[in-house]
């Protein structure tokens, strides 16, 4: 037994840690969940209208330093149900007919809790129910103006009044710029619920607008957003702009160093959680020159004047393309700088690989 206990030790631990990576083949062997229901693509009567397909494109179309290969942007499209009962456990679970709704549901992140679902004590809500939903988008200020707010765009391709709605279901945690969003787009805020993680629903009538979280983000998606949200021009507003992280774990290690840079290029350092949500869009609207370390805050990047410099500094570990499309898209000059990342994932300044490294995408 005392073998076996060490023996099996690294065993648990390595399929334990890799197991995100193995599930997929597990539910391909064993894909039966529960007693209840399995994992199907059986959508009962759940009607699916497509408005932007699936798109494949070369990665060196959409970026100049990615390869050949394809990239698929992310399709929208809204689902229409009836007796549809819902999980807001994280971003949502969809069941209906005890039949789990795969394409619209985070089943890889959701299937451990999958009997909690199926509580005989639902919240009835009649009538119909708009559902705005996505995964991190409760504290995420990128997933939430990306992945939530833009799915209204939707909505309104079908023609659909948000006002109309018996309910909306939106996955926030009433932070300061989601109310701001919500109040700029004139919902009725006695009919939103918040997806809490806690409450599950049985709709009688629903209405799921969906597009999946992507790198490369649909050119609706940012049109939508640009013209929808209405920045204002501020005559005393700061031309140069540093997005300060200062706060965060993923900031600058050495920042008197940097600040002696900031300085000297006459950048004023602004902390976007200190500002309303208009005021964010103003800031970025108004500047000739952003930068900052990565983050959600390069979401404002969408309000930015065509022309406008974009500098992101880059964990070197972590070199993600979240800004380059969007930055394309309305034709930022946008470079990128990796930095040297020490410990607690800080990033180290350092002159020489800013003035030599920086890359200049576009």
């Amino acid at each position: 037994m005392r073998l076996l206990k060490i023996l099996g030790g690294p065993f648990y631990f390595f399929f334990v840690k890799h197991f995100y990576y193995f599930r997929k083949y597990i539910y391909i062997l064993f894909p039966k969940v529960n007693d209840c229901f399995t994992l199907t693509e059986k959508h009962g009567q759940l009607e699916k209208v497509t408005i932007y397909p699936y798109e494949e494109v070369r990665g060196s179309d959409l970026f100049s330093h990615m390869p050949q290969s394809k990239v698929k942007i992310s399709e929208g499209a809204v689902y229409f149900g009836k007796g549809v009962d819902f999980s807001t456990m994280a971003s949502g679970v969809y069941i209906q007919d005890r039949q789990l709704i795969p394409e619209i549901s985070d089943i890889h992140r959701h299937d451990f809790y999958i009997k909690k679902i199926l509580k005989p004590n639902f919240n009835v809500l009649k009538g119909k129910s708009l559902v705005l939903t996505s995964l991190y988008a409760n504290s995420n200020y990128w997933h939430w103006t990306v992945d939530v707010i833009a799915l209204i765009h939707l909505i309104e391709k079908m023609e659909l009044d948000l006002n109309s709605f018996d309910n909306l279901l939106i996955y926030h945690t009433n932070l300061p710029y989601q109310d701001a969003m919500i109040k700029y787009l004139g919902i009725d805020e006695s009919k939103v619920y918040l997806i809490d993680g806690k409450t599950s629903y049985h709709l009688e009538e629903v209405v799921v607008p969906f597009s999946k979280t992507a790198i490369n983000q649909a050119n609706w998606k940012v049109d939508f957003l640009n013209q929808k949200f209405v920045p204002q021009k501020v005559e005393n507003s700061p031309k140069n702009i540093y997005i300060s992280r200062q706060g965060s774990k993923r900031c600058i290690a050495n920042y008197q160093n940097f600040k002696k840079f900031l300085d000297a290029e006459n950048y004023t350092e602004v902390y976007l959680e200190k500002l309303t949500f208009q005021e964010q869009i103003n800031l970025f609207y108004n500047a000739d020159k952003i930068m900052g370390v990565h983050g959600a805050g390069f979401t404002n990047i969408i309000w930015a004047k065509s022309g406008t410099e974009l500098i992101e500094l880059m964990p070197e570990n972590y070199n993600v393309p979240y800004y380059y499309y969007i930055a394309k898209r309305k034709k930022i000059n946008y470079k990128r700088v990796l930095l040297n990342t020490v410990p607690e994932n800080k990033l180290q300044w350092d002159i020489e690989k800013f003035e030599n490294g920086c890359i200049e995408v576009f």
